[in-house]
């Protein structure tokens, strides 16, 4: 750029140089690209429609209901655009607003006549199109600067199209960063993609209001449709020289019906009125008649063409040929010349396509955005989709003409195709059809659900947008959609696939309770709601997935009691994700770590079965309990955890090679901070160090996957550097992961914590030396960063008061003291309301530290009441903290803490109180944390592949195990929650006897489980009569167990005790007869053995007449 002559600032100076293909130029903003160079969006000064030609809009009238023509002067929606209006004046710098209905409901005359308000108030309007929908324009260049405007207001048509990734780089442009207001108005059928949309933006380190507004259908009541309907007629009408009398002109139906609620439904019944009145026709009655009216003066233009291409016009093209042209347009939209032609080929071969395109050019014109386009699909979209739904055969109006290869057109681009043709048509293709399908059932039914049932990765390809369309239509084959779902599992798995989250749980969301309906097979239910679970989780929707996990893990419970060994590797996942979901929500994190810790023991139990294959699934689950435990301050226990982890992964990086290297870098990382977290400086190198140059391995080879875990173990190195005193190589590693960083958290928003963590730790290292301005700026937007993660999830509070402590600390180093006894003060807010919602997280220590450093504050400041009071108060939360909770360093900066009371009371005349705090600093300087805990690691080794026990021993002790499992989890949940979890513990327990009597050979331990199992069935029986006729075979199994020893004396009494509780329900319910003859002939066969035959003799005479009285089925 250079110094302009006049005084308007700067003119630009770019120069654009290519060889070959096209180039971009953007002043004032941003362009962002693909690897290929296509843009991922581009923007365009937004530009009036100039007065378009009357005749040419007659000869096809459906070209005046395009809103971008501007025929129909704006009416209406006043409280909307007002809704719009004050959106775009007020509230803070940067806004997004998402608005959403009905196609066809007025969102962009809306946003047209909100963009020509702004343009006349000086701003500069903007319109932003997704790069799967622009091609080079006349103007390679765009003048986007904002000098002497009054903000920007960027307009985004079918924003529910845009991956929510492009959306990320949109906010990010540097044309919303400006001084200016700036506001984004993105349009959108459905509010569906909007949490996730919303979700990433809060996320992004723009500071961006976020909101949305419904666009509702037009009332009923009133005179809102007459009078639009009054407005439309009018404006239509100036374009019929022949109409002079306009308002004589009536609607052609009653606009009180529910379809008219639609403002595209009142200006087609103002059009075709206007229009029939023009000809001297009748107007057909009906959104049907309407749309078949107009699509029939679509096939009047194209005759009369094609009659008149004998005066040279050039004109080449059947009617019926252009039909199939423009139903082609409709399905796959705006396409590029270079394949378009190659894709006419494939279904029409009568024309060359050049004449095609041409002539279906001189029909339907490119807009002037993108001159080079072709196949410019009919508008409105609605319409659009109408005259897919109509040419297709099977429609059910038979006035108006099909084409019988309509159906084949849609089955040779909705099946997986070769790379030679670009597949940017699937989301329109499958998002039109789905929507003309819920309007038109024979769409469905006929072609697209066929279709995708044939080939449901087309769907997934298709996208979010297509996916979220298919999965909302109420009459959708849910057995296609079945297969789509079941598609998408086979393409990411487990993995989370950003891009396509929100179309991925809808689809499950849809599916999943028919599937449930359908099965009563415990592992087939669990993988079933674990899937629904993670989708959610990963569209973001922890609250949501709380249900369906927690009820596949309820359902998991109960199978390993009822002994079913094959749902424990379903299970720990269960755990696992609901553990996560949980702390996703900031709620019960208690509860989430001992989920996580309940997940590594039932993971445990398939590896000690000798299943090496699940411990993958076993490290997974306790590194998840490690960092839960972390979370919560349990350090030594985190440490524990992940040490297991840590030599799972070793023994398989042995057996499996390097597959496992990932997940072994990112244990030994975890690793090394679970090492500093406990003062344990010097061992945490090793396995830091280990997890970077594993990272560079990996990188080498794939460069994309591993880069931002490689840049989060850099910031590893260079905190352990920083612990060790290697500062400068510290704060090298430091910048360098935050330059990395700042590029990745533009379409990895998850990344920002990192961010925040290194712009922390690089402020850290500036102080040291001495470089305390640059240290503020950094840490400042640490803190920024913080407070918009703990905006948008107030589960970021600790890490937000870390930051503010941070904060504190570099302004008081520059010399701002009453800043940072503010700062210090939110990080003490922050920190006391997450102890009050979180008490188990023990946050004495921390407390302390927050209200010690802000006394220290108020002493300089001289401010020596306020200062004892916060002082006071850290030396009631040091006198709380308990040994375990101290590091090496922490008792040194308690003491000091005290030493400043001590200062304070002394200088506030209260000598002898200060004493007494004196005393208690050199008490705290002699306290030691307990001496570190001897790392025990459980070492895995390929020997234990030699120990295999056979096929039958092997489901003897798979049951076993799942049997002791489920009495270990339960346990500890019945003594919290006895009415829940006391059941599946004595179902657990009864099933553990038996399979010990029958299986071990070893009677003992069956007597021990069963007597377990009757006194906790007993005691359930008390409240509720339901467990009674468990109690009754539970003790029959005990003295059976107790007969097998021939111990017959003890053996009685539960035989006894059965018969009698067997007695008492035989005596309401007949069925319970034979239990009550097999208990008595125990007794007898007893009573007999131990010497009583007379006794015996009667017991059985009893079972015998008992049994002639039962009805033959039941003998």
């Amino acid at each position: 750029m250079r110094p302009g002559a006049d005084d308007a600032g700067w003119d630009a100076l770019q120069e654009i140089r290519v060889e070959s293909g096209y180039a971009y130029g953007t002043i004032g903003a941003d362009i962002h690209v693909f690897g290929d160079g296509t843009p991922v969006y581009r923007l365009f000064e937004h530009q009036p429609v100039t007065a378009l030609d009357s005749e040419w809009l007659r000869a096809q009238p459906s070209r005046m209901l395009d809103s971008r023509s501007a025929v129909v002067d704006f009416t209406g929606r006043d409280e909307e655009l007002r809704a719009l209006t004050t959106w775009r004046d007020t509230g803070q710098r940067l806004a997004v607003r998402w608005l959403h209905g009905e196609g066809g409901q007025g969102k962009t005359r809306l946003a047209l006549q909100l963009a020509s308000d702004a343009d006349a108030r000086g701003w500069k309007v903007v319109d932003a199109v997704h790069g799967t929908d622009t091609h080079p324009p006349a103007e390679l260049k765009q003048d986007l600067r904002l000098d002497g405007h009054a903000g920007v207001l960027v307009l985004v048509d079918y924003a529910d199209r845009w991956p929510v990734s492009h959306l990320s780089w949109l906010f990010h442009n540097r044309l919303l960063q400006k001084d200016v207001p700036a506001r984004v108005l993105l349009l959108a059928r459905s509010v569906d993609q909007w949490p996730a949309v919303r979700g990433r933006l809060n996320r992004l380190r723009v500071n961006a209001d976020p909101s949305d507004q419904y666009l509702a259908p037009i009332p009923e009541a009133g005179e809102q449709r007459e009078r639009l309907f009054g407005v439309a007629r009018d404006s239509f009408a100036r374009h019929y020289r022949q109409i002079t009398r306009p308002e004589r002109i009536s609607p052609p139906d009653a606009l009180n019906d529910a379809e008219f609620g639609l403002t595209l439904a009142v200006l087609m019944a103002a059009l075709v009125a206007v229009d029939t009145a023009a000809h001297g026709r009748r107007a057909p009655a009906g959104m049907t008649g309407l749309t078949a009216y107009l699509l029939d003066r679509e096939h009047e233009n194209w005759e009369q063409l094609y009659e008149t291409s004998g005066a040279g016009s050039g004109y080449r093209t059947p009617p019926a040929v252009m039909a199939r042209m423009v139903f082609l347009a409709s399905l796959i939209g705006l396409s590029h010349r270079s394949y378009a032609e190659q894709l006419i080929g494939v279904v029409i071969d009568e024309i060359p396509p050049e004449v095609l395109l041409a002539d279906h050019s001189v029909c339907y014109p490119p807009t002037e955005l993108f001159p080079e386009g072709v196949l410019q699909p009919l508008l409105p979209d609605r319409l659009a989709e109408d005259f897919l739904a109509l040419t297709l055969p099977g429609s059910p109006v038979t006035a108006y003409p099909t084409d019988r290869l309509a159906g084949a057109i849609c089955t040779t681009f909705l099946q997986p195709l070769s790379d030679a043709f670009p597949r940017n048509w699937i989301t329109r293709a499958v998002t039109f059809l789905a929507a003309a399908a819920t309007r038109w059932p024979h769409v469905g039914t006929g072609y697209l659900y066929p279709m995708l049932g044939a080939h449901p990765e087309v769907a997934t390809h298709a996208g979010s947008t297509a996916l979220l369309q298919l999965a909302s239509m109420e009459d959708v084959d849910l057995d296609m959609l079945t297969m789509v779902d079941d598609t998408i599992e086979d393409l990411s798995g487990e993995l989370a696939r950003f891009d396509l989250a929100t179309g991925a749980v809808a689809t499950c969301e849809r599916v999943t309770p028919r599937r449930l309906e359908a099965t009563t097979v415990p592992d087939e239910r669990m993988r079933l709601l674990n899937r629904l679970g993670l989708r959610m989780l990963h569209a973001g929707r922890p609250f949501d997935a709380i249900q369906p996990l927690g009820d596949a893990v309820d359902l998991g419970r109960q199978s390993m009691a009822e002994a079913d060994p094959s749902v424990l590797p379903l299970q720990a996942k269960a755990l696992i994700r609901l553990s996560r979901a949980l702390m996703d929500t900031g709620s019960l994190r208690f509860k989430a770590y001992a989920l996580s810790a309940e997940a590594a023991q039932v993971a445990r139990a398939l590896v000690d079965d000798g299943s090496d294959s699940e411990l993958l699934l076993l490290a997974e689950c306790l590194s998840t309990a490690s960092d839960n435990a972390h979370a919560l301050g349990q350090g030594e226990t985190a440490l524990e955890f992940i040490d297991e982890a840590v030599s799972i992964y070793l023994f398989l990086r042995e057996t499996s090679h390097d597959s496992v290297l990932p997940q072994l870098a990112s244990a030994l990382n975890a690793l090394g901070r679970r090492l500093r977290s406990l003062g344990r400086i010097q061992e945490s190198a090793r396995p830091t160090f280990d997890a970077m140059e594993m990272r560079r391995e990996l990188i080498k080879a794939d460069f994309p996957t591993h880069f931002a875990d490689n840049v989060r173990s850099i910031i590893d190195f260079g905190i352990c550097t920083a612990e060790m005193g290697l500062s400068d190589q510290a704060l090298n590693s430091f910048i360098t992961a935050t330059g990395f960083l700042r590029k990745l958290v533009e379409v990895q928003p998850g990344l920002l914590p990192d961010l925040a963590d290194a712009l922390e730790w690089t402020g850290r290292q500036l102080a040291l030396t001495g470089r305390t301005d640059e240290a503020l700026v950094v840490t400042e937007e640490a803190v920024a960063i913080r407070r918009k993660e703990w905006d948008a999830d107030s589960t970021n509070a600790e890490a937000l008061a870390n930051s503010l402590h941070l904060l504190a600390l570099r302004l008081d180093e520059c010399g701002r003291t009453d800043e940072a006894a503010d700062a210090a003060g939110q990080a003490f807010s922050f920190r006391w309301a997450l102890a009050n919602a979180v008490p188990e997280l023990d946050s004495f220590g921390a407390i302390a530290l927050d209200l010690g450093l802000r006394g220290h504050l108020l002493r300089r400041l001289g401010r020596l009441d306020e200062a004892e009071s916060d002082l006071l108060n850290a030396r009631t939360a040091i006198r709380d903290l308990a040994d375990q909770q101290l590091t090496p360093q922490l008792p040194e900066r308690l003491a000091g803490i005290l030493d400043e009371l001590a200062g304070v009371l002394h200088e506030l005349g209260k000598s002898h109180e200060a004493r007494d705090v004196a005393a208690e600093a050199a008490t705290m300087r002699r306290r030691t944390p307990p001496p570190p805990s001897p790392r025990r690691r459980r070492v895995y080794s390929p020997s234990r592949e030699l120990q295999r026990p056979d096929g039958a021993q092997t489901e003897e002790l798979a049951i076993r195990r799942t049997l002791e499992t489920a009495i270990l989890v339960h346990r500890p949940l019945a003594e919290k929650e006895p009415d829940r979890y006391l059941p599946p513990l004595a179902v657990a327990l009864h099933n553990l006897g038996r399979h010990q009597l029958r299986n071990s050979g070893r009677p003992d331990d069956a007597i021990t489980s069963l007597r377990e199992s009757c006194a906790v069935f007993r005691e359930l029986s008390r409240n509720n009569v339901f467990f009674v006729p468990q109690l009754a075979l539970t003790l029959n199994n005990l003295g059976s167990a107790l007969y097998q020893l021939g111990r017959g004396q003890d053996a009685l009494v539960p035989f006894e005790e059965a018969a009698g509780y067997y007695k008492a329900l035989a005596a309401t319910d007949a069925s319970y007869g034979e239990l009550l003859v097999s208990a008595l002939n125990k007794v007898g066969l007893v009573l007999h053995e131990l010497g009583r035959p007379d006794k015996a003799r009667e017991i059985l005479l009893r079972a015998v007449t008992l049994r002639n009285s039962l009805p033959p089925h039941s003998s």
